[in-house]
């Protein structure tokens, strides 16, 4: 080929390679790539755009040189596109869009406890679980606000003001069975509870039948079993006593640790607190010391004054009227007092 034919190449090349200057264009043909690639930008812009679209207004990719780093934005040019970071973030963390310095950042942040679901509401088009990993899930107003339902492991589901100490508590376990049981609300370590009524109190003792408002109100952490307890604010004190019977309201209002008492009427067993094996029936009978034990008192408004007493009546409000009389009779009734039986005198009414 002559001087001039080579000229004529070079001149068609160079016209070629003004043409895809102008127009912005790195080349009109498809590239495959045969190796790894460096594109060094020294300082200007690379944008990837829609072909014969002006980059400054709908550029889609661009990589731009920002204080020593290449960072890649998105979007147009301008108020519409938006900047990712250089480096990576670390385990749990989130891209926030950060607006204030004029540039739409979006930098690696920590996703802060409490973060909000979000303006709108969702739609669930699955069933989802969430885990607690022994943790609270706690719902709230706000960061200010009381709580007032919290989920947890230990707990179940709680509602009302956790905080201010006057929440309840549900079962974690349904009472099963065709037999109907009520939900009722007991006082257990300071906490209101609503449980079961055949364990009413839930923990950790068994068998507790207990009825009525605050009734066993103190057991806490008790351990008493066996315990059958009806009528309002009945053995609110009784947490390690078991195999009790208390009937009434206000009955047995110092009993805590005493077992096998059979206690009923209103305000019945007054002082008995580790007393034992007493049988009080009648409002305001009580023995005279809360250890005493073994007595049987039958009456309304009697005191004991000893343990292992057998009483009928009481002074206000005697059973019947005692009279003295000469008995000529051989007509008995066997009366077993402590395991022993005696024959006693009776004397027919005429």
């Amino acid at each position: 080929m002559g001087i001039t034919g080579q000229k004529g190449l070079w001149a068609v090349n160079s016209r070629i390679n003004q043409l895809e200057k102008s127009e912005g264009n790195i080349m009109h043909d498809d590239l495959t790539s045969t190796g790894d690639r460096v594109q060094n930008c020294n300082d200007n812009s690379l944008t990837f755009t829609g072909s014969g679209v002006d980059p400054a207004v709908s550029g889609y990719i661009r990589m731009v040189e920002n204080a020593g780093k290449y960072n890649v934005r998105l979007g147009s040019a301008g108020a519409s596109d938006y900047v990712f970071p250089d480096a990576a973030g670390v385990n749990n963390q989130v891209l926030q869009l950060q607006t204030g310095s004029g540039d739409r950042l979006l930098n690696w942040v920590d996703l802060p406890a409490g973060s909000s679901l979000g303006p709108d509401d969702q739609t669930l088009t699955a069933d989802r679980t969430i885990y607690t990993s022994d943790d609270n899930l706690t719902f709230k107003n706000d960061a200010l606000s009381p709580v007032y339902m919290r989920i947890s492991a230990a707990n179940s589901l709680e509602i009302g003001d956790i905080d201010g100490g006057s929440s309840y508590k549900f079962p974690t376990t349904s009472a099963g069975g065709s037999i109907p049981k009520v939900l009722t609300q007991t006082n257990s370590g300071g906490t209101l509870n609503f449980m079961y009524s055949w364990n009413t109190l839930g923990i950790p003792g068994t068998g507790n039948h207990v009825w009525g408002i605050n009734a066993m109100a103190g057991y806490g952490e008790g351990s008493g079993e066996d315990n059958i307890v009806i009528g309002d604010d009945v053995a609110p004190l009784l947490s390690a006593g078991s195999d009790n019977i208390i009937i009434g309201a206000n009955t047995a209002p110092a009993l805590t640790s005493g077992v096998e008492n059979i206690i009923i009427g209103d305000a019945a067993g007054g002082v008995t607190a580790t007393g034992q094996q007493n049988i009080i029936i009648g409002g305001d009978s009580r023995c005279g010391g809360n250890t005493d034990s073994r007595s049987i008192m039958i009456g309304m408004g009697d005191i004991g004054t000893a343990g292992s007493e057998l009483r009928f009546g009481a002074s206000l409000n005697p059973v019947s009227t005692i009279t003295t009389q000469t008995i000529v009779s051989d007509t008995t009734i066997k009366i077993f007092i402590n395991g022993t039986a005696y024959d006693f005198l009776v004397k027919p009414t005429p």
